[in-house]
């Protein structure tokens, strides 16, 4: 039955339709990313595919991070654990309809949830 998702998604938009909406994912991890940077985060895969794993070089629990994001209601965001050791957040964009504005929305929310995250903890 998984694959009578897939059957439709491509019967309803083709090929050309269904790549257009991966090129576009890709396209907003790749932002992601850059974003996040540029903002004092540390990204630590590099991949094309439109999945993210960072953590707060000032040492900001990215389970509370997560937490905070979660319950704002702005995005959804989850965390896991890189090479047994590192745990990140990770932010995995799944819906071809996600543009820029809803990346900087997650952004505000992040850098919100880091600065309430550090005031607590410190």
């Amino acid at each position: 039955f998984i694959g009578a998702k897939v059957f439709l998604a491509l019967l309803a938009a083709g090929w050309e339709g269904y790549a257009a909406a991966i090129r576009h994912q890709t396209e907003m991890g790749a932002l992601l990313r850059r974003r996040l940077e540029e903002n004092g985060w540390t990204v630590h895969n590099r991949t094309q595919l439109p999945i993210c794993c960072f953590t707060d070089p000032g040492g900001a629990d990215p389970h509370a991070i997560a937490m905070r994001v979660v319950e704002s209601g702005e995005a959804w965001i989850s965390t896991t654990v890189l090479g047994g050791r590192i745990t990140a957040l990770r932010a995995c964009i799944t819906n071809f309809s996600t543009g820029a504005p809803d990346i900087e929305a997650l952004l505000a929310a992040l850098e919100a949830a880091r600065l309430q995250v550090r005031r607590t903890a410190g």
